[in-house]
């Protein structure tokens, strides 16, 4: 607690008592004391009272009580304490307190402990379009002790030999760190403490300190310091080439020296997809103000972001700072033609699907695109406007024609391309693709699989892997269409795409025979995140209209065969519990009659049999009722064309015969 209130004390509240003397022996009662670094001192404190004391010394960094720390202490009639330094160290600034705690009293001592201020050694100095001259400079070492500082100059004319009366600077500020000097314009020839162009100045840094003074003498040519400044800028567009406009500052004195000016202008795309054209040269103004410079080669359709700075030529001065614009060259018709792979088609019974890259940003031409299909049967087909972000165009496949590729071109309200890209539809062959496509995510990639057909291996030519961001339940490619080719039977590849956020990324597969002909591409049914849950035989989805209607037989066939089985069934249960017997009458009397032949034979009795007329047969019922050999009754109802809709349960067997005769004796 008392070391505390020593520090409040040494920061301004404290009681000084004349019964406490302190300081070094020759200047005892001097409350601020400077030393230089290594330098020895002996601090004393001592007690003027007579009675018994006791002493203690306190070092306090700071008004914190935590940075206070007891030095030494001792008790006696007109007692004394001392601090030796052998060596000062920058850490032993402070403040010093000694205290009597017998009596409460207390005296202080502030020290600092630093360096000689050092000579400056540079010095920034800057001339804003030769208005005015601005010089900082950094103060010396921190560390040096209190330090005064003043600004000096002197002037005179350029290649002159005589510099005027030294002067303070007009208008000085510092801080604890810098100091700075500004001469504001003048523009009297007559003038002696303002700024004009042609002068040369000379400034005075001095700096005084009780450990030692400094000076520096810096020779300052302000041509040499001057910072232009670019303003007004304009810019006119032509589909390919930018015409630029900018001013310097109308006050500039550029006619009074060697007006000789670089300019440097950057041109870049405004998405900073290329490296900038950078631009340098130089020109006489002649103290002319106005620039013009016109920048050719752009691309039309597009936003580019154009930079110009200046400065005096040689070796004087500094780089203006940049000025900037934003501008889109005007739009024109279509230079590239689209880009695709000659294979990239997708062929769903009536329609085929294309596909092909979204223009690049430095190759766009116009806001909207559209596609003209040369080659079709029936004409040429221009898709309606669309962005360039739409990948796919659907025609349909009875358009196709045999004669040749379908040429496809980039068209806007301007007109087309003169350069198109073919894709082989005349090269259709639509079994001749893989069975299925399968993905597998892994962490940063994706393994697609294919399933080639075993027929097809030898004469395949090349395999193409493609994929897109789109729509998979329709096949529609939105954006970042592109294709990895590789040579023969290729049933497996890993691909790394980029990482986004939107759209489901979509892959397929192609072959194309030694002739190039291709089934087109064939899109995976099956993505999954582990090596097991996709296999060929989970893939539902089937692209050709003869496989759909292998699909609708094989699902309406199980149900034909159910109702066939249930129906067998039911006729089976009606044979079994309801027998009924039908029997034509002729084909019943050839019966009766060979079976009474066989038993007059075996009696050796001949009877004359005749013929049953049967004329009427289809019009007559015979009914009779015979009891069998089992007891069991059994009507028997014959008739043309009709059957009994009624039966008895039993037997019919041989005894019938007997119902033959009794009928016709």
């Amino acid at each position: 607690m008392h070391v505390f209130f020593a520090a409040i004390g040494v920061f301004g509240i404290c009681c000084i008592s004349a019964n406490i003397e302190m300081g070094p022996l020759s200047k005892f009662n001097t409350y601020k004391l400077i030393r230089s670094v290594n330098s020895t001192l002996d601090l004393y404190c001592r007690s003027t009272s007579n009675a018994s004391t006791k002493l203690l010394i306190t070092h306090c960094k700071s008004s914190v009580e935590s940075s206070c720390k007891n030095l030494t202490a001792e008790t006696g009639q007109d007692s004394k304490v001392v601090v030796k330094f052998l060596s000062l160290k920058l850490s032993d600034s402070g403040s010093y307190t000694c205290q009597d705690l017998t009596s409460n009293s207390s005296e202080y001592i502030s020290l600092t402990v630093g360096v000689k201020p050092e000579p400056l050694e540079t010095m920034d100095c800057v001339s804003p379009d030769f208005k005015e001259l601005i010089c900082t400079w950094n103060k010396s070492n921190p560390h040096s002790a209190p330090t005064k500082w003043e600004i000096w100059y002197s002037w005179r004319p350029v290649n002159g030999f005589k510099y005027s009366k030294q002067v303070r600077c007009p208008a000085e500020s510092q801080t604890n760190f810098s100091m700075t000097c500004r001469w504001a314009s003048c523009r009297d020839p007559l003038c002696k403490e303002g700024f004009a162009p042609m002068r040369e100045y000379r400034v005075y840094v001095a700096g005084s300190s009780q450990l030692g003074n400094v000076t520096k003498t810096f020779d300052i040519t302000p041509e040499h310091h001057v910072k232009l400044t670019v303003e007004k800028l304009q810019l006119r567009t032509t589909a390919t080439s930018l015409a630029v406009k900018w001013n310097l500052d109308e006050d500039i004195f550029l006619s009074i020296f060697n007006s000789t000016l670089d300019f440097e202008t950057l041109t870049s795309l405004d998405n900073l997809t290329t490296d900038p054209k950078v631009s340098k040269w130089t020109i006489n103004s002649k103290g002319e103000t106005e620039f013009t410079k016109e920048i050719p080669g752009l691309y039309p359709f597009t936003r580019y972001k154009f930079c110009v700075k200046a400065k005096l030529s040689g070796n004087r001065g500094f780089w203006s700072e940049p000025i900037c614009d934003k501008v889109i060259t005007k739009e024109t018709a279509p230079i590239h033609a689209p880009e695709t792979d000659r294979w990239a088609f997708y062929v769903d019974g009536d329609q085929i699907q294309l596909y092909m890259k979204e223009v690049p940003l430095h190759l766009r031409t116009s806001k909207e695109y559209r596609y003209s299909i040369q080659g079709l049967e029936g004409g040429n087909i221009t898709t309606s406007a669309v962005t360039p972000g739409n990948t796919t165009i659907t025609i349909p496949a009875s358009r196709i024609s045999e004669q040749g590729p379908l040429l496809i071109r980039s068209c806007n309200d301007m007109g087309c391309s003169s350069a198109s890209t073919p894709i082989n539809t005349d090269k259709i062959r639509t079994e001749f693709r893989p069975r299925g496509v399968i993905v597998t995510k892994k962490t940063d990639s994706y393994t697609v699989s294919c399933d080639i057909p075993e027929k097809f291996r030898k004469e395949i030519q090349l395999t193409k892997f493609y994929y897109c961001r789109g729509h998979r339940e329709n096949n529609i490619c939105l954006s970042n269409f592109n294709w990895m080719t590789k040579t023969g039977a290729e049933s497996n590849l890993t691909i790394i795409v980029p990482d986004v956020k939107y759209g489901d990324w979509m892959f397929g597969v192609s072959i194309v025979a030694n002739d190039n002909t291709s089934g087109g591409i064939l899109f995976a049914d099956c993505y999954s995140s582990s090596n097991n849950s996709c296999k060929y035989g989970n893939i539902l989805k089937v692209e050709h209209a003869s496989d759909k209607i292998l699909i609708t037989i094989l699902v309406v066939l199980p149900s034909v065969i159910l109702i066939l089985i249930a129906f067998f069934i039911l006729r089976y249960l009606k044979q079994r519990y309801c027998e009924e017997i039908k029997i034509e009458l002729p084909v019943l009397f050839q019966m009766k009659n060979s079976q009474r032949e066989m038993t007059y034979e075996s009696q050796n009795v001949v009877e004359p049999y005749n013929s049953i007329p049967t004329t009427n047969i289809e019009h007559q019922e015979a009914t009779e009722t015979k009891t069998v050999n089992n007891g069991d009754k059994r009507k028997i109802s014959v008739a043309g064309s009709s059957e009994s809709s009624s039966c008895d349960t039993g037997v019919v067997d041989n005894s019938f015969d007997n119902f033959k005769r009794k009928s016709y004796v």
